[in-house]
């Protein structure tokens, strides 16, 4: 099964809420992709097992008992897809976060939200992995050594999944469910782990044009956060002329 994820509004995932509309949230539906034809191309089904109901496209776009209505799966260069309806022009798009979806035309080339058309398949839970766009290195929550009680933030080739506890669209609590700890920033403006989701700090995952993020605390409109060397640091961006510049982006790596 997967969730499936919106590109231009990253937080959103298709559920299909308490009165059947098909919406957009942070949490999403796992939903069964039910191949006609070759797996990750061609036409397929869409079932929702918490509801035990099919997505269907006519005569408007909802939910149905019944299977027999697809969605054409045309996939893009970066792997995500457009879901149309294999009998016109229209696609599945979110114009707003939380939705409801729509089956309506592509939007126009060079629209603001052009991306709204476009979706991940995606791991049945919404975690990620955050990859700086510097050198390709990821965020790890690693044992302190000198401590087995505390948890240190550094980078590695292979980063530790997180948890969007998102607290509104764009904001979210970075928790990592295996471990029962939560990214925050304490006061002496060190990036530390803690336990107590209350006090966990809440960031905002600003989108950039290539689609990677600059991650800052919210109300702090100065810091981000950046990786010098192993070492994810919370301080201002770099001058437009470091050769380092783009150690303050990251992006959002979904299994």
């Amino acid at each position: 099964m997967n969730r499936i994820q919106n590109v231009f509004h990253h937080f959103s995932l298709v559920r299909v809420d308490d009165t059947n509309q098909i919406v957009g949230n942070h949490i999403g539906d796992p939903i069964q992709v039910q191949w006609v034809d070759e797996q990750n191309q061609g036409r397929a089904s869409l079932f929702v097992p918490r509801v035990d109901l099919f997505m269907r496209t006519r005569p408007v776009l909802g939910v149905a008992p019944n299977e027999g209505q697809l969605f054409e799966f045309d996939q893009q260069p970066d792997g995500s897809f457009v879901l149309s309806n294999p009998v016109g022009v229209n696609r599945l798009v979110l114009n707003n976060a939380a939705g409801p979806l729509r089956m309506e035309p592509a939007p126009p080339v060079g629209a603001p939200d052009f991306n709204k058309q476009f979706w991940r398949l995606v791991a049945p839970r919404p975690e990620f992995t955050i990859q700086n766009v510097l050198n390709g290195r990821s965020i790890a929550v690693i044992e302190d050594p000198g401590n087995p009680d505390n948890w240190n933030v550094v980078s590695a080739n292979e980063g530790t999944p997180f948890y969007f506890l998102s607290m509104n669209m764009g904001q979210a609590k970075l928790f990592i469910e295996d471990l029962i700890e939560y990214i925050t920033i304490d006061p002496g403006n060190q990036v530390i782990c803690a336990d107590n989701e209350e006090t966990a700090q809440v960031f905002q995952l600003d989108p950039q044009a290539n689609g990677s993020y600059v991650i800052h605390a919210v109300g702090d409109n100065i810091n981000r956060l950046v990786l010098n060397g192993d070492q994810v640091t919370n301080e201002p961006a770099p001058p437009l002329d470091a050769l380092d510049f783009e150690k303050q982006f990251w992006r959002l790596i979904a299994p």
